[in-house]
């Protein structure tokens, strides 16, 4: 397994990849990233009905924010992957 550093916000796009699968990559990174983050706060389970909703909804906000300005790279690598595989099933 070769892991390697994030790539940086500023990702160049091939004219091979397809923006529906950049887009569907950056939200599952998101959906991921909102896991892990509600997973790491303890302090969630404390909160009564209305706090749930706002952490949840901050949770959301930080999550689709860091995944759209290049998160952990999940995202890039998920494209990397694949581009290629793109309209080749059908």
């Amino acid at each position: 397994m070769n892991v390697s550093a994030a790539p940086s916000a500023t990702v160049v796009q091939s004219a091979s990849e397809s923006p529906k699968l950049r887009k569907a990559a950056r939200e599952f990174e998101a959906m991921l990233l909102a896991d892990l983050m509600k997973t790491a706060d303890p302090d969630s389970e404390k909160s009564d009905a209305a706090g749930q909703g706002y952490d949840d909804m901050r949770i959301q906000a930080v999550s689709q924010s860091l995944a759209e300005h290049g998160g952990i790279g999940i995202a890039q690598m998920l494209v990397n992957q694949l581009h290629g595989a793109v309209g080749k099933t059908d």
